[in-house]
């Protein structure tokens, strides 16, 4: 974030310097601060996909999904080609209750990135909220399966299992990435 930011201040018309901080400082947990950098980059490049694409995420990161939305729309229409604004719709629609359309964009993403385990992880998460436990729990035991696996998985997986009401196997998942106190709070 540092290296992009320093880029894009010794010249705010560096379209991608701007996305680069924007996006740095989205991962670090800065959606605010990615939101006011993007805003300034949208007004410059509003037809640029990626720059629509990019500020939905921030803005959905940032928990103002409604906002988001046209943007997200707008970048599927210019380029129906990026599977990650596909999956980060997805996302949005499901904080607003749409699953059955979340799950269309999560579909339509792994059409254009087959076996995505992202993707497919929020799908499985978007069957949780809808209360279709045993679809999630095919996808994610599939997913941890997988030698790229990631904890966020194996944590979704625990909690799959929690609410199935499988404790044992829901405390084994949750402390293989978590310290134990921290474990046990997540436990029900």
């Amino acid at each position: 974030a540092a290296f992009w930011g320093a880029k894009f201040e010794s010249n705010r018309d560096d379209i991608a310097a701007g996305m680069g901080f924007a996006r740095n400082l989205r991962m670090m947990g800065g959606a605010r601060q990615a939101v006011a950098v993007l805003k300034e980059i949208v007004m410059k490049a509003p037809d640029n996909p990626r720059v629509l694409s990019e500020y939905g995420k921030a803005l959905t990161a940032a928990g103002r999904v409604r906002e988001a939305l046209p943007f997200l729309a707008r970048s599927t229409q210019i380029n129906g080609d990026d599977w990650t604004t596909y999956s980060a719709y997805g996302v949005a629609l499901d904080q607003t209750g749409n699953h059955i359309a979340a799950r269309e964009h999560y579909q339509t993403a792994l059409d254009l990135s087959p076996g995505n385990p992202t993707v497919e992880s929020n799908l499985a998460m978007s069957h949780v909220l809808e209360g279709e436990i045993n679809k999630a729990e095919l996808i994610l035991r599939r997913l941890v399966a997988r030698p790229d696996a990631t904890p966020q998985m194996r944590q979704n997986l625990a909690m799959v299992s929690a609410i199935k009401g499988d404790r044992t196997e829901a405390e084994q998942l949750a402390r293989e990435d978590l310290v134990p106190s921290d474990a046990t709070n997540n436990l029900p």
